[in-house]
């Protein structure tokens, strides 16, 4: 293998950087790390106890640096000088050195907040391009990169362009040792697997263009197509064609004036056995980029297969061809190697097993090894995306899209299949039996694609209804509380579909488990035999399953009698194989005790005995917290919650917060061991509904009081001016107004009215935005005044930016004889129709202007924050050009009557809103 890179010119081998046999051979391209190698250029031990000024300040203490945490204060001049210090140091010792990076923690890493800081722009969380964190990054690359250059001029500083510092900012300078390494997949909304001067890729190499030129000593790619991880991604016998994806990139790299180029892909070790031609490709193309794809996939066919190179070759150029001609975009790179039937098409797979059985056939019987299983694993990678693309096609829907229907009673599973699928689903999971294909993968696609209902089994008491869904991993779905009615579990009733029945992960939302620590691991989707059993104690639901991996499952949920707030849960794993089983009972439930994030507090025990309380949103770290046998999560405005009970000395625990679902996930790790065969591990615990503040602890109730009696924020991004009644506001240049989630509002009915006064005649303005919601990845509403008419804009892309939306609206009126600074009141209204088809009506000063009842409205896919005065989707284009004041959402549609008398009445108490701004309390 070190032979083979080193004669290959691929000796930045990552994995292989520590071997020995490098030095017999040359050496090797060495870098300090690749990337997120913060921890290390200024460590949390010792400088984080000493000096935590030198770390991020994040919602107002200072937090160490991990992934999903906490970053540098990358403004302090102490931090320049000490991670600078590092490198000089690290270039010090390896004379043969030629870069180090800096780069943040992965994840989504929590930037400072010092004044200094957030000085160079950029919040935490932040939705648009307020969010983004370049400026910041790059200024503190700059620094370092000087000290370092002042004693080794002619080593390199590596800035890895990535996550929310990937995109470009007006004015962007780097120094001339810094190498801008951009990374593909986060430079855009372009693709992953289509090649780079596609029309996918246009945000892309803009991106690149920009960094390419914004100084520096060179530009770089980080690439993702042939990134594989077990247990995350699908099948490594997936065959890929992205040769055209990997030449054009080299080819564009290459292309660039800049004099050090660097190209990263990031690879999985388990694709070369079946993708072989990808790497070496890569070595060839990357040793001398003058070669052509035709060139080198000739010359691997011939030096590999001889005589019976044509087939080979005509194989390679179809897999490719296949790829680029697909309507396929992935949404992450887990989904690479999952088999998609836009690429695998009947066609393609008939031509395809054509020529590979004359590739076999022109095979000599005295062909070298390599040859000939090389011949045959192209077969089987060929059959298994064949096998795996088969239940793909009996989706029943006319667009190929993988629906699943929540009901109140059941869950339905690719809904209006033929009468006949049962039969072929059958078949086809014989097939994949037969051939040993019964991955983790297949087990995805068959146990989506197969047509039926599961239905929603129900434990209740006087307080509680469960809802469990025992044929879908035994997951329990909902928890109600009598007294109040809510779930608790976060049922994300939008989330309907897939493009691919294959992906990964479908968030079915609710409680599930796994019985390994990987995420999602084998039995998560497993459907269980339940059992009910009664008694005057209580009611359980027993739930039981067997793994492919021969893991038996066994589950154990109880509710008491009477009116008992305590849900009981026992979980035993128990090893039916005949090898050990390296188990971990993982717990991974999703709440949602309100729509906004801000409002949800998580609480636990202590140490000392005592209760805490913080709000979820100032976590800085996953695993910060350290409960001592409960924790739970409560809402701050009712009070309302649930606490996890469970034994300490059995469990760890996870915390993962999501600011765009505004859900929280109260993860328990059991206590991981090897189980020989037929050993067993066991956790217990048990959950508890709070209905009101009164069923808290003393000491924990006291903490929500003081917690929950707060000043409402003032308004980012806004200034106050005279209002049409009282005080309105006027856009700042910076900040970002927002309000809560208006997810099921914007779903199905509703209504936005505001007031608003132009500083200019509608007809000059081009884009004088009202409200925004959504980033159009993939959902997308707007209501603003463009080029003298109203305009009401909503979109929801399918799968890529060439297709065709699922739901698309437009509705405009013009607006006539306005005069700038005069104050008008507009109101947009939606609503879905008995037939279907949604409705939407413009109202200006009180009158019905158009009303449209033919349009196509789908549930949004993500819930969405409604932004005021600004574009969601684009925070740099401009602010409202004008006075807006009494802003008002309603759940509902309003009738004539009623927006007549918000027109004639400016300042009338809406006693209906759901949300109610009339701007009064901004200080002037």
């Amino acid at each position: 293998m070190i032979d083979w890179s080193v004669k290959n010119r691929q000796n930045r081998n990552f994995n292989l950087r520590m071997h020995p046999a490098w030095l017999k051979r040359g050496g090797q391209v060495l870098w300090q790390h690749i990337c997120h190698n913060s921890p290390w250029l200024l460590a949390n031990d010792p400088w984080f106890e000493t000096h935590p000024e030198y770390f991020s300040l994040f919602n107002g203490r200072r937090i160490p640096q991990e992934k999903e945490g906490g970053y540098l204060c990358t403004t302090h001049p102490e931090v320049h000088r000490l991670v600078a210090d590092y490198i000089i140091n690290w270039f010090d010792r390896n004379p043969e050195g030629d870069a180090v990076p800096i780069s943040p923690p992965d994840g989504d890493v929590k930037w400072c907040e010092c004044d200094t800081c957030m000085a160079l722009g950029g919040v935490n969380f932040d939705p648009g391009a307020e969010g983004h964190m370049t400026r910041r990054q790059v200024e503190f690359i700059n620094a370092v990169a000087r000290l370092v250059a002042e004693k080794h001029p002619d080593r390199y500083i590596v800035n890895l362009a990535y996550s929310r510092y990937v995109w470009p900012y007006e004015g962007m300078t780097t120094e001339p040792n810094v190498i801008n390494q951009v990374a593909h997949g986060y430079a855009g909304n372009g693709s992953l697997v289509h090649a780079i001067d596609t029309d996918w890729n246009a945000d892309a190499r803009d991106i690149f263009n920009t960094w390419s030129t914004s100084g520096g000593a060179g530009i770089g790619i980080w690439d993702y197509f042939i990134l594989h991880v077990p247990d995350q991604s699908g099948s490594p016998l997936t065959p890929l064609g992205f040769g055209r994806v990997a030449d054009r990139m080299v080819d564009f790299l290459e292309a660039f004036p800049n004099p050090y180029k660097v190209y990263f892909t990031q690879a999985g070790d388990d694709l070369h056995r079946h993708n072989p031609f990808l790497y070496y490709f890569l070595s060839r193309k990357i040793w001398d980029p003058d070669q052509t794809l035709e060139t080198i996939r000739s010359d691997y066919a011939t030096r590999l297969f001889g005589d019976a190179a044509e087939p080979a070759i005509a194989y390679l150029r179809l897999l490719d061809q296949a790829y680029a001609d697909a309507d396929w975009n992935p949404p992450i790179w887990r989904e690479i190697t999952v088999p998609s039937a836009r690429v695998f098409t009947p066609a393609m797979l008939e031509e395809g097993f054509t020529l590979l059985r004359e590739l076999q056939t022109l095979l000599p019987a005295d062909a070298p090894a390599l040859a000939t299983s090389t011949a045959a694993r192209m077969v089987q990678s060929l059959r298994y995306a064949e096998t795996t693309v088969l239940p793909k096609q009996l989706v029943a829907s006319d667009d190929g899209v993988w629906r699943l229907r929540r009901d109140p009673d059941h869950y339905e599973f690719n809904p209006g299949a033929p009468d006949n699928h049962a039969d072929t689903w059958a078949h086809i999971r014989d097939l994949a039996v037969a051939n040993n294909f019964m991955d983790a993968s297949m087990e995805r696609v068959l146990f989506r694609t197969r047509s039926r209902k599961e239905p929603v089994l129900w434990l209740e008491n006087d307080r509680l209804r469960l809802g469990i869904l025992p044929g879908v991993g035994g997951r329990l779905i909902r928890l109600f509380d009598r007294q109040h009615g809510e779930n608790l579990f976060y049922e994300p009733l939008q989330l309907v579909s897939l493009q691919d029945p294959g992906a990964t992960y479908f968030r079915y939302g609710g409680y599930e488990e796994y019985p390994r620590r990987d995420f999602a691991s084998p039995g998560w989707e497993l459907a269980m035999e339940p059992t009910f059993h009664q008694d005057a104690t209580g009611r359980e639901l027993l739930l039981e399953a067997l793994t492919p991996e021969q893991i038996h499952l066994r589950r154990r949920i109880r509710v008491e009698a009477g009116d008992s707030p305590y849900v009981h849960i026992q979980t035993t794993l128990t090893n039916r194989g005949n090898t050990p089983f390296p188990a971990v009972i993982r717990v991974h439930p999703e709440f949602q005790l309100s729509g906004d994030l801000s409002q949800t507090a998580l609480v636990w025990g202590a140490d000392s005995g005592s209760s805490e309380l913080r709000p979820a949103t100032s976590l800085a770290a996953a695993d910060e917290l350290q409960p001592k046998g409960w924790w739970g999560l409560l809402n701050l405005e009712n009070g309302r919650g649930v606490l996890n009970h469970f034994p300490a000395e059995d469990a760890n625990t996870h915390v993962h917060l999501d600011r765009v679902f505004h859900s929280v996930n109260l993860e328990l790790f059991g206590t991981p061991q090897t189980l020989a065969p037929g050993e067993s591990v066991t956790l217990r615990h048990r959950y508890q509904v709070i209905a009101t503040p009164d069923e808290l602890p003393d000491d924990l109730r006291a903490k929500w009081e003081a917690a929950s009696v707060r000043e409402e924020a003032p308004l980012p991004g806004v200034a106050p001016v005279s209002g049409i009644s009282g005080q309105g506001i006027r856009l700042l240049p910076v900040g970002t107004p927002q309000f809560g989630s208006l997810h099921g509002v914007l779903d199905t009915e509703g209504s936005f009215s505001i007031w608003a006064a132009l500083d200019r005649r509608p007809e000059d303005e081009t884009d004088a935005i009202l409200f925004t919601a959504g980033a159009r990845q993939p959902d997308y509403l707007v209501f603003a005044i463009r080029e003298g008419k109203l305009v009401f804009y909503r979109t929801q892309r399918k799968d890529g930016p060439e297709v065709a939306y699922h739901a698309w609206v437009k509705v405009e009126a013009d607006l006539v004889d306005w005069r700038p600074g005069e104050w008008h009141h507009l109101v947009v209204n939606w609503r879905r129709n008995q037939g279907g088809h949604s409705e939407v009506e413009l109202f200006v000063d009180g009158a019905r202007v158009i009303r449209r009842s033919d349009l196509n409205m789908n549930a949004f896919i993500q819930p969405m924050r409604l932004s005021l005065g600004w574009d969601s989707s684009n925070a740099e284009r401009p602010r409202f050009p004008g006075k807006l004041d009494e802003l008002r959402i309603f759940g509902f549609p309003l009738n004539e009557q009623q927006v007549r008398a918000l027109f004639q009445t400016p300042d009338l108490l809406p006693d209906a809103a759901i949300l109610h701004h009339d701007f009064e309390e901004l200080e002037p």
